[in-house]
């Protein structure tokens, strides 16, 4: 029988990897870094639904930015998005439009969706640099 790993136990596993890449010899370093290419294989949309939710449920984002998360003008300035990141669950009978049905986050006992509206067209609209220095920031 398969075992889910659930978003906890991946991140364990990645710190058990990065500490165990400490003691890779200069000449297997190539082969990690064809194993762990990152986000580079997904789109923007896919690193935002697998990313963020374990970084928004770990309680180290404060309450406060949680609640900006919820504007358009924090959204826009942080991650180049033209709607909130996140929306209260509770304020919608149904899942609103542009937002991602699961998962459903679980932030400080609230339930919220997130924004599935998520671009990475060259020039004008890529959401990409944003949601990657936002995770790289807050990891």
């Amino acid at each position: 029988m398969l075992r889910r790993i659930n978003m906890i136990d991946v991140n364990e596993l990645l710190e058990i990897a990065i500490k165990e890449a400490e003691n890779l010899m200069d000449a297997e370093i190539f082969l990690l870094k064809d194993l762990f290419k990152g986000y580079e294989n997904l789109k923007v949309a896919e690193i935002a639904r697998t990313a963020l939710p374990p970084i928004l449920e770990s309680g180290r984002i404060p309450a406060e930015i949680i609640t900006l998360m919820q504007t358009k003008e924090y959204s826009k300035e942080n991650f180049d998005l033209q709607y909130p990141l996140l929306v209260k669950k509770s304020q919608y009978a149904t899942r609103p439009v542009r937002y991602m049905a699961k998962p459903i986050l679980n932030i400080y006992g609230e339930e919220y969706y997130l924004c599935s509206e998520w671009f990475e067209k060259p020039g004008a609209n890529n959401d990409r640099p944003y949601l990657l220095r936002w995770i790289k920031d807050n990891k």
